[in-house]
C-alpha cells in the first residue's frame, strides 16, 4: 500500500473554504484512490496572525478527510501541543522584510 500526501495550502479557516477544501480533495481523492495509494489530508495551521483560528483549520481538514476515506494528518495540533510545552519554539519562519 502506498500513501500519497497532499493539502491546499491553508484552507478552511475563512468562510465557504470548508467546500473548496472538500471539492478539491475529492478531486485529488479520486486520482489517489485510482493508483491504489492511500490518501493523506496534512491537517495545516492556520497564518500566525490567524493563530485564533487553529479550531477551524483542524476541523476542515478533518472533515475533508472523513468526506473521502483519508487518513488525517492533524499537524497543527502538533504544533500547538509542542507551543503549550515551550512557547519559544521558532515553528514559523521569521518573517521576510519587504
Amino acid at each position: 500500500m502506498g500513501f500519497c500526501r497532499y493539502a491546499a495550502g491553508s484552507l478552511g479557516s475563512e468562510p465557504g473554504e470548508q467546500g473548496y477544501l472538500v471539492q478539491w480533495a475529492t478531486v485529488f481523492g479520486e486520482l489517489i484512490d485510482e493508483t491504489g495509494a492511500q490518501s493523506v489530508m496534512y491537517g495545516v495551521w492556520p497564518a500566525l496572525e490567524r493563530s485564533f483560528d487553529f479550531p477551524s483549520v483542524t476541523e476542515s481538514y478533518r472533515t475533508a478527510a472523513d468526506a473521502i476515506g483519508a487518513l488525517f494528518a492533524p499537524a497543527g495540533e502538533a504544533w500547538q501541543r509542542a507551543w503549550a510545552q515551550d512557547s519559544t519554539l521558532p515553528l514559523t519562519p521569521p518573517r521576510a522584510r519587504v
